[in-house]
């Protein structure tokens, strides 16, 4: 009896102990960030054009790191998988590629569009693609706009 009363007494110092501490962690990370949102996407799809290879979403990963690196600022993306669908004959995988205004980081939307840009120009080249689109959100007063990239074949 006694040694259930001393591990009681141990549990109620020990969730004291844990509701202080996770009070006082809360009370530190008080600060929030609002700006209005941003988003520009980019979408292509996992078929070379010319060969009708298949491309793997690690060398689309390993591709955007390399052009990130050599870009004059690093803006972080978020690679997603998704399907084409045009009615019952055509089935293409393919990828997404997001880029947000991440509130941490102080990036303008004209620059997060220029990257988004000059990424979708080497991956065109790069995987042989056909057509890649990049889709901007609408921001304040301005609209949201799709930009198409062509490579010219034949």
């Amino acid at each position: 009896m006694h040694f259930e009363i001393i591990s009681v007494a141990m549990n109620v110092s020990f969730l004291k102990n844990y509701l202080k501490f996770k009070y006082t962690k809360s009370k530190q990370i008080n600060q929030m960030k609002v700006r209005p949102t941003y988003e520009c996407r980019l979408y292509m799809g996992s078929v070379n054009y010319a060969t009708k290879e298949s491309y793997s979403q690690d060398q689309v990963e390993l591709f955007c790191g390399k052009v990130q690196e050599d870009y004059k600022v690093v803006i972080p993306v978020r690679i997603s998988t998704t399907t084409f669908i045009s009615e019952t004959d055509y089935r293409e995988k393919g990828w997404e590629i997001g880029a947000i205004d991440y509130p941490r980081l102080n990036f303008s939307k004209k620059q997060i569009h220029n990257f988004m840009l000059h990424l979708g120009k080497h991956l065109l080249q790069e995987f042989n693609q056909r057509t890649i689109c990049i889709v901007e959100t609408s921001w304040w007063f301005r609209r949201g706009k799709i930009i198409m990239l062509e490579n010219k074949y034949g």
